[in-house]
């Protein structure tokens, strides 16, 4: 790889146009970064001072010759700082289209008599973005154009006349300085996302599981995949999807820490082929649905499980350690038809280690709150419920030996096994 130092308006030249690939996250700026920022640039305005001003690197992958041939040039690092800057330069164009200025920023942030944008946002913001570089006069709503409004009003509070807008223009473009890291052919750009990100976790443990997912499959694959289960699935659970992706692991029996769901799920997903990575975000995409009633049970259609599940849950959330994930497996083997409907009775008995659904492991210990949760669950929070001796026997035999600790466990055994009758 190569570092070199440049600044904006080097980046912003030429018919070089960066592509963000879909293992990184979409735009999620919001009103206090783009406040900082415009600071930062309103006191370069402000300041005699003539020296750069440094913005942090931005990492890029490109073959051989693209960089002066024109070609696409993969942003690696870096998205959020280069398109808010060019949302701040689109801002300062339209203060007076008319202008000289206007035609010259214009050359700067598209390509081409289509005005393509400089730079290639994923899908979901890609209307967005180029709706404001492009200068339409109907924007896309959302965080972008939140953004070119902040700028534009604070460039007209300023009372910013063409002189002034072309010494700002000049201050973007010529003292706004990065890193410019340029990896080789043989560099791995997955990798490197991965080492900028993982380390500081400015991302979420959601962010870094994208990388990894579309790592293990061919990049012709990755927008299909974005579009049809990464987002939707995003776009459903929200700042939940952190949550979902470990609960998924632990309805299998795995217990897995809040931040060692990245370290999990590379564990898990290190022997798949592309076939079973493509068959497990399928998973992912039906089960993010079950998760998303678990979290909101006034979605479930069918009234009598519905106010079980409101009562499972509330009760969940109470907990130190909420049983989201046998709620998950509840749920799902509910629509799937492992449990009865009616009654959400099980068709094999709740104590024994097949437990509630026939793709578990059989010879797995469940966790221990599960044969009385599915007791809860099964007679509908009944005060009734199975009191028969041969449950308590099964109950106290069954070696139920899956907890945070053994202590725990132990714990949770006397306390549900004094709250089951003897016969």
């Amino acid at each position: 790889m190569r570092a070199d130092e440049a600044r904006l308006g080097g980046l912003l030249e030429g018919q070089r146009q960066y592509v963000v690939p879909y293992f990184q996250r979409s735009y999620s700026w919001t009103r206090p970064q783009w406040a900082t920022l415009n600071e930062d640039i309103a006191e370069l305005f402000d300041s005699d001072s003539h020296h750069p001003h440094f913005l942090g690197s931005v990492v890029l992958l490109a073959e051989s010759g693209a960089a002066a041939s024109g070609h696409s040039i993969l942003l690696i690092d870096g998205q959020q700082r280069l398109v808010t800057l060019c949302i701040f330069l689109a801002a300062l164009r339209d203060l007076d289209p008319a202008a000289e200025l206007a035609q010259r920023l214009g050359v700067s942030l598209t390509l081409g008599p289509d005005a393509e944008p400089r730079v290639l946002c994923t899908y979901q913001d890609r209307a967005a973005f180029a709706a404001i570089v492009s200068g339409a006069h109907e924007l896309v709503p959302g965080a972008m154009t939140d953004a070119y409004h902040l700028f534009l009003a604070s460039l007209k509070e300023r009372g910013t006349d063409r002189a002034q807008a072309e010494r700002f223009a000049g201050i973007l473009l010529t003292r706004l300085s990065f890193v410019a890291i340029t990896l080789d052919a043989e560099d791995n750009p997955y990798r490197i996302f991965e080492s900028l990100n993982a380390k500081g976790m400015p991302l979420t443990q959601g962010d870094l599981l994208r990388n990894y997912f579309f790592m293990r499959l061919p990049p012709a694959e990755h927008e299909h995949w974005h579009r049809t289960v990464w987002t939707p699935m995003q776009g459903l659970l929200g700042p939940r999807l952190d949550d979902f992706m470990r609960d998924f692991l632990a309805k299998d029996g795995e217990p897995v820490r809040a931040d060692e769901v990245y370290q999990a799920w590379r564990k898990r997903l290190g022997p798949l082929s592309e076939e079973g990575v493509r068959e497990l975000l399928r998973q992912l995409s039906e089960w993010s649905a079950d998760y998303d009633r678990v979290l909101h049970p006034s979605r479930e259609p069918d009234p009598a499980v519905r106010r079980r599940m409101e009562r499972l849950t509330t009760w969940s959330s109470t907990l130190l350690h909420p049983f989201h994930p046998f709620l998950l497996r509840l749920r799902a083997d509910f629509a799937r038809g492992k449990l009865d409907g009616a009654g959400c009775s099980p068709r094999r008995p709740p104590w024994t280690k097949a437990g509630c659904s026939s793709s578990s492991t059989p010879n797995r210990p469940p966790h221990p709150m599960l044969p009385p949760l599915l007791r809860t669950a099964c007679v509908g929070l009944d005060r009734a419920g199975p009191r028969t001796r041969s449950f308590a026997q099964a109950w106290r035999s069954t070696p139920f030996t899956w907890a945070a600790t053994p202590t725990i466990a132990r714990s949770s055994s006397r306390r549900w096994r004094r709250a089951i009758p003897t016969g």
